[in-house]
């Protein structure tokens, strides 16, 4: 059971990172072509899946209580990597909060998200599109924290003004009346944002493997692994901990939810070192790192 759900769910999904790898090492793609697919993927692709997401899922039977709880988990291990990225490794603060991004913030738009529409039901994904939706605000808030710190270094006022733009924000202001039921979605709306969301994971997989042609520092490669021992193995054990044993829910319950503890490191903290000039290597690598590993965890946590 574990075998075919890896074969005929997992690995069409992952094929296109290691394609994009091959493809990258062999340098019939660039890294700015990477740079280029990334730029599309997060300023149009995922905002379009967010908007599908939260005009288009009925979110009142959804669980609301474990939700909350996915959040908690995800701020203690943003938190985490934080203080190990600045007090350990002595990063700069820009660098330690991608750090912190990278060690909580999940792939499960682009990669869970598709395993689990292929695997489950859509009453069984509800735990899983709840945690993309409250993850939107954790992104945005992380947006402003990068602004005003950056500002701050350049010494400058941060503009508010600049983040009701953000792509992030605007997505939960389309989507909120929607989602309380004010207004109901048209049909040609959501087939155009069906359609944008149809090409965010097979780019951002392909990218992401190409960016992995990039040659990796001795201090990258501690960081890298750092992250994903934080991302693999500490988020998922820690929501267990809270969700199954302090909480109380059952694993059919917590599911989709614990597939997104042990998903891959995922697309936005590479997207935003990008934009803030911070080495993309390291998280790159920890992208590959955990995107193995999970190969491995996610059959299991999704079959048993």
């Amino acid at each position: 059971m574990i075998f075919e759900t890896f074969l005929t769910s997992v690995l069409p999904v992952g094929a296109l990172f290691f394609l994009g790898l091959w493809m990258g090492r062999r340098h019939v793609f660039q890294l700015q072509d990477a740079t280029l697919f990334f730029k599309f993927v997060g300023q149009i692709a995922v905002p379009a899946i967010i908007i599908s997401i939260l005009i288009s899922t009925d979110f009142t039977n959804s669980d609301i209580t474990l939700i909350w709880l996915y959040l908690l988990v995800e701020f203690l291990i943003y938190g985490l990597g934080f203080m190990v990225a600045f007090f350990l490794f002595r990063l700069p603060v820009i660098y330690a909060v991608l750090i912190g991004m990278a060690c909580s913030f999940s792939n499960h738009v682009l990669f869970v998200l598709p395993i689990s529409d292929f695997i489950f039901d859509v009453s069984a994904t509800l735990p899983l599109r709840g945690a993309i939706a409250i993850d939107t605000l954790s992104l945005t808030f992380s947006a402003i924290l990068l602004d005003v710190i950056r500002a701050k270094q350049k010494g400058q006022s941060a503009q508010l003004i600049t983040h009701l733009k953000h792509p992030l924000l605007l997505c939960l202001i389309i989507g909120a009346p929607f989602v309380i039921g004010v207004l109901r979605a048209p049909v040609p709306m959501i087939r155009m944002a069906d359609f944008i969301a149809a090409t965010a994971a097979p780019l951002a997989l392909f990218a992401s493997g190409i960016l992995l042609s990039q040659k990796v520092s001795a201090q990258g490669v501690k960081i890298a692994a750092m992250i994903t021992i934080i991302k693999m193995a500490i988020f998922p054990a820690l929501a267990v901990v809270i969700i199954l044993q302090i909480s109380g829910y059952s694993l059919d319950e917590a599911r989709t939810i614990l597939m997104v503890a042990a998903a891959p490191v995922g697309l936005m903290p590479m997207t935003f070192a990008s934009r803030y000039q911070v080495e993309t290597a390291s998280i790159a690598l920890s992208m590959l790192l955990s995107f193995i590993l999970s190969l491995i965890a996610l059959p299991i946590i999704a079959s048993i």
